[in-house]
């Protein structure tokens, strides 16, 4: 007998449980887009699209739906009937890939639309089955159940399923053996208006928190709209430290304050190089060894952080090649000022971006926009770092002095320092040598060009 999840039982009743779904802490569409493009590289994935359709709301022309089309492996019937059930998922288990709790798809959809459609097949599309979630029958009790059906995908996404792309290089994008496509209905929260805007945040926003899989070419995305074929694009790395070759946003030494998006003619060149330091490899990486205590084992292991440092080119900012202030200039203003900061990569995708009290708010200075670092771990370290359940940011928190003294005091062989203690002073030192170099190339007094292979 099928469990009734959305049945009252006591202590939750479904009008409660519906409006309860769509406030997940998932504060922006891009967030909730980021959810389902990880379930289908989960499912290994090559290509997902994302296809938005736009209709009359309230007199007004707006998005109406959004689907997300992929050819992972597709799920059989027993995993679409739990696809849509909060909590239902082996990830717990795997802990090894990009997902986690097994919260997403659902809580994700509901934080945008009040009906969600999920259709998956295997071995051929003719085998299609679907399964539903909508809100609005679990209020009126006509939803009680979720019921996995045959199915066939809805006309108007027929034509995606196996196509050659004039917009995408004349590629052809097979989707016919394996996949599954979910439909967002109904969409009423977190959406601009326009496909074009929207387009551009899912541009920028997915860019950079894919952007290892869009490199490593494990990944590819695309941004379709159903009725303007114009404003349909394939999402670039979007590299916050600057230095992917293919990045969406290069530029150009005869034209230093300047910069263009999606590779033009003459901007060709990452704005950043690598900051190298004593241990790092050619790429400005330096392995950290950390320990952290194994929730389900119950004792302390050793694993390893990845962090990668990087500075802008002399060419880009010494005061040799541009007199005024770089950050008052296009490029200082309108991007890189944006990602003043510390990237946060968990499984090869960005969760969390800032500064994470590695440098307070009165010490954080014109300078660091010029410089990034990047933090990497694996899944077994998601308790050490906080990871939250939707994946949206980690808690890396400063230890203040006494806080610190204590950990020393009461130090044993089974404790396990905050992983902020870990790995704060290569990253603090590595900041201040930055900061110097930035400083030495406009000229300032506060800084002498530093050492480059510092510790």
């Amino acid at each position: 007998m099928e469990e009734n999840i959305m049945k009252e039982n006591g202590f939750m009743d479904s009008a409660f449980l519906a409006d309860s779904i769509r406030s997940t802490g998932y504060n922006s569409v891009e967030n909730a887009v980021a959810e389902i493009i990880d379930n289908s590289i989960e499912a290994k994935a090559k290509e997902t699209f994302i296809i938005v359709s736009e209709g009359d709301i309230n007199g007004k022309n707006g998005i109406t739906q959004i689907a997300f089309l992929d050819n992972g492996t597709g799920m059989g019937k027993n995993t679409l009937q739990l696809s849509l059930k909060l909590g239902a998922s082996d990830k717990r288990e795997k802990r090894k890939g990009i997902g986690r709790f097994g919260v997403g798809l659902t809580q994700a959809s509901m934080s945008i639309c009040t009906r969600v459609e999920v259709y998956s097949w295997q071995n051929g599309i003719e085998n299609c089955k679907s399964v539903y979630l909508d809100l609005a029958e679990v209020k009126d009790n006509k939803q009680t159940n979720y019921y996995v059906e045959d199915a066939q995908i809805p006309d108007e996404y027929k034509k995606y399923i196996h196509a050659k792309w004039p917009s995408f290089n004349n590629d052809e994008i097979d989707f016919r053996n394996n996949g599954t496509l979910v439909i967002w209905k109904r969409c009423d929260r977190n959406l601009p208006r326009k496909v074009s805007t929207l387009f551009d945040n899912l541009e920028i926003n997915l860019g950079k928190k894919f952007r290892h899989l869009i490199q490593n070419k494990k990944q590819r995305i695309f941004l379709i709209s159903q009725y303007n074929e114009n404003l349909e694009r394939e999402i670039l790395p979007n590299d916050p430290l600057f230095l992917m070759e293919n990045s969406l946003v290069l530029g150009d030494p005869e034209k230093p304050t300047e910069y263009q998006l999606r590779n033009g003619d003459n901007f060709v060149e990452p704005f950043f190089e690598p900051f190298l330091i004593k241990n790092s490899n050619d790429n400005g990486e330096i392995e950290v060894p950390v320990e952290y205590f194994d929730e389900e084992e119950r004792i302390k292991k050793e694993s390893k952080v990845i962090i990668k440092f990087s500075i802008v080119k002399e060419k880009f900012y010494s005061n040799k090649y541009i007199e005024p202030n770089p950050g008052s200039q296009r490029v200082g203003k309108k991007f890189i000022s944006k990602y003043a900061g510390i990237s946060i990569i968990r499984s090869d995708r960005e969760i969390d971006f800032g500064k994470f009290d590695f440098a307070d708010d009165a010490d954080y200075m014109p300078v660091d926009r010029w410089w990034g670092c990047e933090i990497r771990f694996t899944p077994e370290l998601d308790e050490a770092f906080g990871v939250s359940n939707n994946k949206q940011g980690v808690i890396l928190r400063k230890i203040e002095e006494e806080e610190e003294k204590l950990y020393k005091l009461e130090e044993n062989e089974d404790d396990v320092k905050p992983i902020w203690l870990q790995i704060r002073n290569k990253i603090e030192k590595t900041i201040r040598d930055m900061r110097k170099r930035n400083s030495s190339l406009r000229g300032e007094k506060s800084g002498n060009r530093c050492n480059y292979n510092s510790s």
